[in-house]
C-alpha cells in the first residue's frame, strides 16, 4: 500500500471515547511531548490478546520517549468488567478507550484489532500498521523479527519518514 492510501499525511482531528470507568477522554489531551501512539485491541480478538505482553512492555518506553500511549476498544460488545482483568494482568496501566461509539476508530479509519497508529505533536498520521512482526494470522514467532513501531519511532525522532514497507498491518 501507498502511505497515503492509509492516511499517512493527514491530519487526526480530536475525538472522544469513554475510558473503563465512564469518563471521556480526547485524543489531544493523550498526547505527549514527542506525539501519541494508539493501539486499537480487543478482549477476545486472539491475535490482541497475544499482543498484550508487547504493549504493556512499549507503555513505559513510549512514556520515557516522550509519547503518549493509548489503546482503544472499537467493540460495544466488550465490557470494562470484561477489560480490566486481562490489563491487570500484564501490567497496562495506560489509558484504554472504550470506543463503543466508534468515535476514534472511525476517525482514524481503523481496520484491524491490532493497528498501532504514529501520530506526530501536530496530530499528523505518521504511520500505521504492526506494532511488529511476532504474530499474525497462522503463525506465531518466539520473538520478532521486525520491530515497526520502534522503526518509525526512531524516523520520527530523527526527523526522517518511516519506511514504507513498515506501514502493512498483520492479517
Amino acid at each position: 500500500l501507498k502511505p497515503g492510501e492509509v492516511g499517512i499525511g493527514r491530519m487526526i482531528s480530536d475525538a472522544t471515547a469513554l475510558d473503563l470507568d465512564g469518563k471521556p477522554h480526547r485524543l489531544g489531551e493523550a498526547m505527549g511531548a514527542k506525539g501519541l501512539v494508539i493501539v486499537m485491541t480487543s478482549a477476545t480478538c486472539p491475535l490482541s490478546k497475544r499482543y498484550l505482553h508487547g504493549v504493556a512492555k512499549e507503555q513505559e518506553k513510549l512514556a520515557a520517549q516522550g509519547f503518549g500511549p493509548l489503546l482503544v476498544n472499537p467493540f460495544a460488545s466488550e465490557s470494562a468488567d470484561e477489560i480490566k482483568p486481562q490489563l491487570a494482568e500484564h501490567g497496562i496501566t495506560a489509558t484504554y478507550l472504550l470506543d463503543k461509539e466508534k468515535s476514534v476508530s472511525a476517525t482514524l479509519s481503523a481496520q484491524s484489532t491490532t493497528e498501532v497508529f504514529l501520530i506526530d505533536p501536530k496530530r499528523t498520521l505518521i504511520y500505521r500498521g504492526a506494532l511488529d512482526d511476532q504474530f499474525g494470522i497462522n503463525y506465531i514467532l518466539e520473538a520478532p523479527r521486525h520491530r515497526y513501531l520502534d522503526d518509525a519511532i526512531a524516523a520520527l525522532l530523527a526527523g526522517e519518514k518511516p519506511a514504507i514497507e513498515a506501514t502493512a498491518a498483520p492479517g
